[in-house]
């Protein structure tokens, strides 16, 4: 009667641990499901970060270009302070419209 009473009772821990297993079983199914949303989701941040990264190397390019433009302009060549501050107006609003555009994308 007693290893019977024993019985019962291993099963009844053997059916909450099976349970109890079951349980775990489903919760890492799920967070594993999340942890590849996750990836997903790093992966998508990630190239659109490079893509920041590329549309603001090209604008420091693009800027260096015109501040090179800017310097190269002497008064032999006809350049004057009008001209200069021309170049420099036209780089600053290149600077703002790039800077505009790549906010906006956010």
């Amino acid at each position: 009667a007693q290893l019977q009473e024993e019985l019962s009772t291993l099963r009844g821990e053997r059916d909450r641990l099976q349970g109890e297993a079951a349980t775990l079983g489903a919760d890492l199914k799920l967070a594993n499901e999340k942890l590849a949303e996750l990836r997903t989701t790093k992966e998508g941040l990630d190239r659109q970060l490079l893509e920041k990264i590329e549309q603001i190397n090209k604008l420091l390019v693009d800027k260096d270009q015109l501040q090179s433009r800017l310097l190269s302009i002497t008064p032999a060549e006809g350049g004057n302070e009008t001209a200069v501050l021309n170049l420099q107006l036209q780089l600053t609003r290149a600077e703002a419209d790039k800077m505009a555009q790549i906010a906006a994308k956010d």
